[in-house]
């Protein structure tokens, strides 16, 4: 395992390694858990065969080529439990090395598991650190970062404040603020990432910051209204229960299913004694099979409106009407809006390089001005503002705070009501336990938490701070 925190080159480490690798007559194959990681970010930066670890468990053929050669997964700390498992049986069948990289203080998965952190707090597996931060050129900015992931928050959060970074403000001015910041920053030429812990706050703030824009006359006059689709996020547990299905919800496929294909989008339509009924696209009522909730996912339909000029982010893997593809997390900016609503888009951060055509049936994108934490992971800007009033504080804590403070390159911003509570939310480390983690902290539904004073110990480290890496 190779650790490393958020702007240290772990990216450049890898180029460097597989050229060592290469030259003792073995190939690299890299892989990442989220289709930006692999297909956006390791391709960029030339690993043009990366691609995602459910494509590598499900690809038989590509697994036969890893015979003998090493497996790098990038952005390691995402992966699940049951994930990693499949990679570890894949590699000892393959009698292949497993590379595992990335950064556990930062988000982990959706799935189950702190892959990362288990493997080295638990199992007590050995890892390399990468420790030197090359992002942030000021040694403010860049010593704010290094305390806050070493676990320092208040002293992380207190340089951060003697930059001028925290902006303590009433809440109904708390917005507007940021707003009028972050079109300073589009006026400036400048890349920027609007940030907040929480849905509903992102809403609030993608809300203002569109209305702004629009008074600014950066957006067209010309609306178009559009309906897509937000993912309810359920667990493989949550989509097994039948009463937490709603009439209207929508179920969008990943694998054929019975009577449905896969990519297919079709509504719930009732629910009865424990069964889940759709409408399929042949208007067929059919039966939606539970047991397979990893072939599924839930959304709700809401409503948009879009003009000229307006900034949205691709919610789920796809293809233009050209056979163009685009991976979940993509910015795009829209050029054009044709009749039967076809939206031409362009890259947010190339606007030269080529559009997309996303066709009026594609429902998978949403506003991109301000994203989630866990949404903006693996991104890099020149300047961060982040959201965070004390209506945010309950999905507050360290991970959310490292990974949104950690964006920026030039500068980062804080905006929020309470200043001392949150340094107070932050604290929170966020990590979810292991089952052998709650076995040996004596936690049972029964007994409740009984705290364990001494931390396991860490594995055996070594520092690499050599600034060529």
């Amino acid at each position: 395992m190779i650790r490393g925190g958020a702007g240290t080159g772990k990216t450049t480490l890898i180029k460097q390694a597989v050229k060592e690798i290469q030259s003792a007559g073995r190939r690299t194959y890299l892989f990442a858990p989220t289709a930006e990681s692999s297909k956006d970010v390791l391709r960029r930066e030339g690993f043009e065969t990366a691609d995602t670890v459910a494509r590598l468990l499900k690809d038989i053929k590509l697994q036969e080529r890893l015979k003998d050669q090493v497996i790098w997964v990038d952005e390691a700390g995402m992966l699940g439990t049951q994930d990693t498992l499949d990679l570890l049986k894949l590699a000892e069948e393959q009698n292949a090395r497993l590379v595992l990289s990335g950064d556990p203080k930062q988000h982990s998965a959706v799935n189950r598991g702190d892959v990362m952190r288990i493997l080295s707090q638990v199992a007590q597996i050995p890892y390399q650190n990468v420790s030197v931060i090359y992002r942030q050129p000021s040694s403010q900015y860049r010593q704010a970062v290094e305390l806050i992931s070493k676990g320092n928050l208040r002293g992380g959060f207190n340089q951060l404040d003697s930059m001028g970074a925290i902006q303590e403000c009433d809440p109904v001015d708390t917005v507007e603020r940021l707003s009028e910041d972050y079109l300073k920053a589009r006026y400036e030429k400048k890349s920027a990432l609007v940030i907040s812990p929480t849905r509903e706050q992102v809403k609030e703030v993608t809300k203002a910051t569109r209305d702004r824009l629009k008074e600014d006359g950066q957006l067209g006059k010309r609306e178009r209204k559009f309906i897509v689709l937000e993912n309810l996020y359920f667990t493989k547990a949550q989509k097994h229960d039948s009463r937490l299905y709603e009439r209207g919800l929508v179920v969008q496929t990943y694998q054929n299913m019975r009577g449905l294909r896969r990519g297919e989008q079709v509504k719930v339509s009732q629910t009865q004694n424990g069964q889940v009924f759709v409408r399929n696209n042949k208007n067929e009522e059919i039966e939606l099979d539970l047991g397979r909730a990893d072939c599924f996912d839930l959304y709700r339909e809401k409503t948009i409106h879009l003009s000229k000029g307006d900034l949205i982010r691709i919610t789920r893997n796809g293809s233009d009407k050209k056979g163009k593809r685009f991976d979940n997390g993509k910015l795009l900016v829209v050029s054009k809006i044709e009749r039967d609503g076809a939206i031409i888009a362009t890259n947010a951060h190339d606007r030269a390089g080529m559009g997309v055509e996303l066709g009026n049936g594609f429902n998978n994108f949403d506003y991109g001005y301000c994203l989630t934490s866990y949404a903006s992971q693996g991104k890099t800007v020149d300047q961060v503002f982040i959201a965070q009033p004390a209506a945010t504080f309950p999905a507050s804590n360290a991970k959310q705070f490292y990974v949104s403070v950690s964006r920026g390159r030039e500068q980062v911003t804080i905006y929020t009501d309470q200043r001392e509570e949150l340094i107070e939310a932050i604290q929170r480390d966020g990590d979810r336990m292991s089952v052998h983690e709650l076995e040996s902290r004596n936690m049972s539904p029964m007994r409740g938490y009984i705290p364990q004073q001494d931390k396991q110990p860490e594995p055996p480290q070594r520092d690499y701070d050599e600034p060529e890496i």
